[in-house]
């Protein structure tokens, strides 16, 4: 049996009950205790409509279920979310499944609502709105038809851009807080309201990470934050520690680490496997020049990050002093998202250059008894954005390994040269360096990506065991443990 609206409202105007029998609004019967609104465009009043869409303003309370501003479908016994239409006159007939609950609603739950034409779903939360292509829902569809949820892959779908994506049905589920689609060819996708926030664009990828940027001032405010080397090694907590210090700071600091190169490899591997480089994987080096870098000398180091000659340069660098028995020596750390930050701030432009503007690096080193010999070289600019949020993702400086600058017009090759000199007093500021003596039982991780690292001059021997470790592994360990 049809039942028709006997009053409502439309852009804050009264209009009979004639008007809106004839152009707008028929209510259905109940099925198995859910109630269908249809809605059917006829003709409508040219003042009705905004941007090629029809907004109606209805009032309407039924038993469980009631319709408010804009069409909203809201259960009248909840303040709690609801499904809302758009459809413009030539898209004719639309179904909405009101699935009524009796459950109360958290705030959370309260803060969006979903709206559905024939192109995009649009879903609207408290602090942003997504409007998702019914396309992109269909190739995201977590059904085990589309979703392999063992090995956490997709299986594709082939002519997606061919088929016809306006949907049939689509409902709230879930206790509100999934959205059911049924699509005209009968198959059936569901998508958790939060897993939509999180990975539709932009999603969670605009939330910044959990970083704390620093200067010398900072961290000494803060106190050098340590964890044991039976801590790290023992409990999860304590490793947890140890990867939250790497993404907070860019560093951490293990103490009370036996003195070997075992040890140091054993702390090493509690986060990932050691990554082969030239270098081999663990390495022990002194200033003998055995290798061609100026790291195998006493002399002053300046704050650089390590392999910006490969496409992917390691993510962790590991340090251990195991001897020294002479002065100086000490290890300077320098916060390279800071040091980008107060570029920012300072100099746009010259930010912008150092983002978009591609210089070369290369490691050389001729062949020996021990080696192959080594030609490395990598194109790439010195600071690396997310595409999406402008979060920092790397920094690539080198000033040591900079090859001969050949991808530079004379214009670009000036505008270059300024920006680059500007942050390079940046990062020499004593303000921002960090100053830490490594000390035997003491390992330094450092996230290559982001802090500089360098020495000052010394004399004596001394030794110094490290490795590097792979930036994906480390991060992925770090994402598992809700740090990023």
């Amino acid at each position: 049996m049809t039942k028709w609206i006997r009053s409502a409202q439309i852009l804050n105007k009264s209009y009979t009950c004639q008007h809106i029998q004839s152009k707008f609004l028929t209510l259905g019967g109940s099925v198995s205790q859910h109630f269908y609104y249809t809605l059917s465009y006829k003709s409508a009043d040219p003042r009705l409509l905004t941007r090629s869409r029809l907004h109606t303003y209805l009032t309407v309370r039924f038993k469980w279920w009631s319709i408010n501003s804009g069409t909203f479908l809201r259960g009248s016994d909840t303040i709690g979310p609801y499904i809302s239409l758009w459809s413009s006159p030539s898209a004719g007939h639309n179904l909405i499944k009101a699935c009524p609950s009796r459950h109360s609603h958290t705030q959370q739950q309260s803060q969006f609502s979903v709206v559905c034409n024939d192109e995009c779903v649009q879903v609207s939360f408290a602090d942003r709105t997504l409007k998702i292509p019914l396309i992109w829902l269909r190739d995201h569809c977590r059904s085990e038809k589309f979703y392999n949820h063992n090995t956490h892959q997709k299986i594709p779908q082939s002519g997606l851009s061919e088929l016809d994506l306006s949907p049939a049905e689509i409902c709230l589920v879930d206790n509100n807080s999934a959205v059911s689609i049924k699509w005209k060819d009968g198959h059936v996708s569901k998508f958790n309201l939060d897993w939509l926030a999180n990975n539709f664009y932009p999603g969670k990828l605009v939330s910044q990470s959990k970083r704390q940027y620093w200067n010398n001032e900072i961290v000494l405010e803060e106190g050098l934050q340590t964890v044991s080397y039976n801590d790290h090694m023992t409990y999860d907590d304590g490793l947890k520690k140890s990867l939250t210090n790497l993404v907070k700071f860019g560093f951490c600091i293990i103490e009370e680490t036996p003195v070997s190169q075992s040890a140091t490899q054993a702390v090493a591997e509690r986060i990932s496997y050691v990554l082969q480089t030239v270098f081999g994987q663990m390495w022990t080096f002194t200033s003998d020049a055995s290798r061609s870098d100026t790291a195998y000398t006493t002399q002053y180091l300046g704050a650089h990050t390590d392999n910006t000659y490969l496409s992917s340069p390691a993510g962790v660098q590991v340090f251990h002093c195991l001897k020294h028995n002479g002065s100086g020596g000490e290890t300077l750390l320098v916060d390279g998202f800071k040091a980008l930050d107060i570029l920012r701030s300072v100099d746009q432009a010259a930010f912008k250059v150092l983002a978009s503007v591609v210089i070369p690096h290369e490691y050389k080193e001729q062949a020996s008894g021990n080696h192959p010999g080594y030609h490395l070289y990598n194109l790439s600019p010195v600071v690396t954005l997310h595409p999406i949020s402008g979060e920092y993702i790397s920094l690539r400086f080198n000033p040591y390994d900079r090859a001969p600058l050949n991808t530079l017009s004379l214009h670009d090759m000036t505008t270059f040269y300024s920006a680059y000199d500007k942050l390079s007093k940046i990062i020499s500021n004593k303000e921002n360096e960090l100053r830490i003596k490594l000390n035997p039982g003491t390992i330094l991780l450092i996230d290559n990506w982001r802090v500089l690292h360098g020495r000052s001059s010394f004399d004596g021997t001394r030794v110094v065991c490290g490795c590097y470790l792979p930036r994906d592994e480390w991060i992925s360990k770090a994402r598992l443990m809700g740090l990023l």
